[in-house]
């Protein structure tokens, strides 16, 4: 069901907070064929992105959030680093 979704979108997204990134349960991941982008905050390692940015089809998106808590008003405050 999962890949008849994803054949039918124009776009793939997967957010992951970095916390999440390379630890058990989170190590099986579906493979992508089509071109997707990884987006994560800040505090991603660059041991955990490196598997994610060596492959050619998938770009990298990290946020920064100006606050700790990310509440409705805060996500209007988030930046985004490609």
């Amino acid at each position: 069901r999962t890949k008849e979704l994803m054949a039918r979108t124009g776009q793939i997204y997967v957010l992951a907070d970095s916390r999440k990134i390379g630890c058990a349960p989170f190590m099986a991941w579906a493979p992508l064929e089509r071109p997707w982008t990884l987006v994560t905050d800040s505090l991603a390692t660059d041991q955990q992105l490196g598997p994610f940015r060596a492959k050619n089809n998938v770009s990298v998106v990290l946020v920064t959030a100006s606050t700790a808590e990310l509440s409705p008003p805060a996500i209007s405050k988030l930046s985004v680093n490609r």
